[in-house]
């Protein structure tokens, strides 16, 4: 991806940014957190790996192996019945959509935050200065925010 079609996704990025700050607005309550901090993540996803004209999916798996991300490009029922009948279990998922004419883009060992332990193992790892090869300064300086807005639950 050249740096072009980098700046495109920030500008579109942005944009969803802005919208999600009306639409909190307009509704008069809303935590903006979790839609702010998504935007980039989900805009790449859209706007660049499932926005091809072939049938494509994608799949993150964590450490254990269970689906904590999952994007499509075209709806299918079939697809959405293999995830239920799997229950998330990124084997069992693709045990069921092996016959399935899809592309599959795979994120391997995501961390879901799913309790307080989760979220200070989130802490631990973007604490180390490794974390800087695959998540970049703005994205350390978010987490930053957040840590210190939820310093009481990291103690």
């Amino acid at each position: 991806m050249d740096s072009k079609e980098i700046l495109k996704l920030e500008y579109t990025a942005l944009k969803i940014r802005r919208n999600i700050l009306r639409l909190i607005k307009a509704g008069g309550a809303g935590h903006v957190g979790g839609a702010l901090s998504s935007v980039e993540i989900l805009t790449a996803l859209y706007f660049n790996l499932l926005n091809i004209d072939d049938e494509s999916l994608l799949i993150g798996k964590s450490k254990e192996g269970v689906i904590g991300v999952f994007g499509f490009n075209s709806y299918s029922v079939d697809i959405f019945n293999c995830l239920v009948k799997s229950d998330f279990n990124y084997n069992a998922f693709l045990s069921c959509i092996k016959t399935f004419n899809h592309f599959i883009h795979t994120l391997n060992d995501i961390l879901l935050i799913k309790n307080i332990e989760h979220f200070k193992q989130l802490y631990i790892e973007l604490s180390q200065k490794k974390s800087m090869e695959y998540c970049s300064q703005q994205m350390h300086e978010k987490f930053t925010h957040l840590f210190i807005e939820y310093k009481e639950l990291l103690k």
